[in-house]
């Protein structure tokens, strides 16, 4: 598994600041090094290691101003882990992606 443990965040574009997106990233290679450590057998650790952060931004939201949303935009590349039989994205791929 090729677990990424250091994002440089400098290069990740948005309005967020760098102290949450650091502590974004914590959380998210904690998630990824416990369950390497459990020998987790699913993809989930593996797929998300290799996401690439572009833009990490929260703006007010449109229709309710007083409200808050994210933005958050990641490359990947996918490979052949991901597909399903007929070669398109896995659904739980998918959902892993998303959530």
């Amino acid at each position: 598994m090729d677990v990424r443990e250091h994002v440089d965040i400098s290069l990740i574009g948005g309005n967020v600041s760098t102290k949450l997106k650091q502590a974004f990233f914590d959380a998210f290679f904690a998630r990824i090094k416990n369950a390497k450590a459990k020998r987790y057998k699913g993809f989930e650790p593996e797929i998300a290691s290799r996401t690439v952060w572009m833009e990490m931004s929260m703006r007010k939201k449109a229709e309710e101003p007083e409200k808050l949303e994210a933005r958050t935009v990641f490359e990947i590349s996918v490979g052949e882990d991901m597909v399903n039989l007929n070669g398109a994205l896995h659904g739980g791929c998918s959902a892993l992606l998303i959530d």
